[in-house]
């Protein structure tokens, strides 16, 4: 496992180690965290993933009302003897060695502490499979002057090779990946951006003699905890039916509401089945809440058949469309027909109001059909609607896709513009008025056809 700095490797590497607890003796070596200190941060973990499993060995000073003087003292007694090698950036402990490329010279009297350590951990175990992470390669072969790279070596040969030991070896730096080949995985922890906000990626480099179906899964660390993402988009190509349902939780609750003016902008490379099961959550949330609605015969928006789309709530929906765009065998009670020359006539607000019982109406409306249908001049009327329908306390919920006009079609009216995109074959949805975290697409637990937003930081 590689990766820069706050990537996530130590979260992760615990988090294989309290995955497989049950069925292997695991043990987190570390030579760079102090364990007391990371227990603070990530509070769930358990001491008995830990080397030391808690106990204090003397290194840390307990009493609140006194200081540990030991490297002081330490320092102290150097400079009274005029140890030149305190003018180097890197001071190695007393007998440590000293480093040069893949050559080093080591003094006898050093030891291992660590190493000795989980050597005697693992000859008492008492299960017969045991999983070792060791966080780092590189800082263990930093404190003792030994070549990572050799160290490496020797615990690949000694655990894996002839003690039958599973290890994660956690990498910092890019020089020892010559040693991938290796490895029977090779797992990458990167962070990312995409329009200002952060993302963290895990690529799969290698798995042996597995096929590798996602590559690259976003996650995130949030409560401490390494949690990833791993719903392939390609598996909803083309077959709506393996996703009945998108769960936006309190996010449809925010924003559509009376008086709102909803903007989702989408990027050319978002499936149309996933435009689709957002749209009928929405509509499913609306009509929940007694609201009325009125759209245009988008196939964006509702598939081939608008009209049939809506056929069980024929009294809350309605299509307005253009004679030019019926389809046929599309007729139904729900289709209302206008001549499509004007859109201010065709959709007048008095018109609309007689057409519903309910006081909350909400427009879904396809920003690029009905420009594309009454030309770009029909911007100025879009906006006269909107802000009349506004102020009646009815709400608009627009889908537009990228053209000369996305832009305009907010018209500095909108609430909420809400971007949606893929990224590595993962659906994201962000906040740009107001701004927002990232949201992915995520399985609901213990469900195969419903999905759900969460948060990724």
């Amino acid at each position: 496992m590689k990766g820069a700095p706050g990537t996530g490797k130590t979260t992760f590497a615990l988090e294989l180690l309290n995955h497989f607890r049950e069925d292997s003796a695991v043990c987190f070596v570390s030579s760079r965290i102090d364990e007391h200190a990371l227990k603070r941060h990530i509070s769930w973990i358990d001491f008995d993933l830990l080397l030391s499993k808690g106990h204090d060995e003397g290194f840390r000073s307990m009493n609140g009302s006194s200081i540990n003087r030991k490297e002081l003292n330490r320092m102290e007694s150097r400079v009274e003897e005029g140890d030149e090698f305190l003018e180097e950036d890197f001071d190695g402990e007393i007998g440590s060695g000293k480093t040069d490329g893949n050559s080093w010279t080591f003094d006898i009297t050093s030891i291992l502490p660590e190493i000795d350590m989980l050597y005697e951990t693992l000859e008492t175990a008492e299960k017969e499979m045991s999983l070792v992470a060791i966080d780092s390669i590189d800082s263990l072969g930093e404190k003792y002057g030994i070549s990572p790279r050799r160290l490496l070596k020797m615990l690949q040969k000694d655990l894996v090779e002839r003690s039958n030991v599973n290890v994660i070896f956690i990498l910092e730096t890019s020089g020892l990946n010559q040693l991938e080949y290796i490895g029977d995985g090779v797992i990458s922890l990167e962070m990312d951006q995409v329009e200002g906000r952060r993302i963290r990626n895990m690529k799969v480099e290698k798995l042996r003699g597995q096929q590798i179906l996602m590559p690259c899964v976003p996650f995130t660390l949030k409560d401490g905890h390494f949690n990833s993402f791993d719903y392939n988009m390609e598996e909803l190509a083309g077959s709506q039916n393996k996703l009945k349902k998108l769960e936006l939780g309190n996010i449809l609750e925010n924003i559509i509401k009376p008086g709102n003016y909803v903007l989702f902008e989408f990027d050319r490379n978002v499936p149309t089945e996933m435009v689709q099961t957002l749209v009928n959550s929405i509509v499913e949330h609306n009509l929940e809440n007694s609201m009325g609605m009125y759209s245009t015969p988008s196939v964006r928006l509702f598939g081939k058949s608008p009209a049939n789309y809506v056929s069980e709530s024929q009294e809350k929906f309605k299509i307005i469309s253009p004679i030019s765009m019926i389809q046929r065998g599309h007729d139904s009670d729900s289709l209302i027909k206008v001549d499509g020359d004007d859109f201010y006539t065709d959709f007048n607000t008095s018109f609309i109001d007689k057409m519903f019982h309910e006081k909350e109406v909400c427009f879904l409306m396809d920003a690029n059909q009905i420009i594309s249908h009454y030309g770009e001049e029909v911007v100025k009327d879009i906006e006269l609607h909107i802000s009349g329908l506004l102020q009646n306390g009815g709400s608009c919920i627009g889908f537009t896709w990228p053209s000369s006009v996305q832009e305009s079609i907010d018209m500095g009216i909108s609430n909420n513009r809400i971007r949606v995109t893929t990224k590595n074959s993962q659906w994201m949805m962000f906040g740009e008025k107001p701004y927002t975290p990232m949201y992915v697409l995520a399985p609901k637990k213990d469900e195969t056809d419903i999905i759900e937003l969460e948060i990724i930081i």
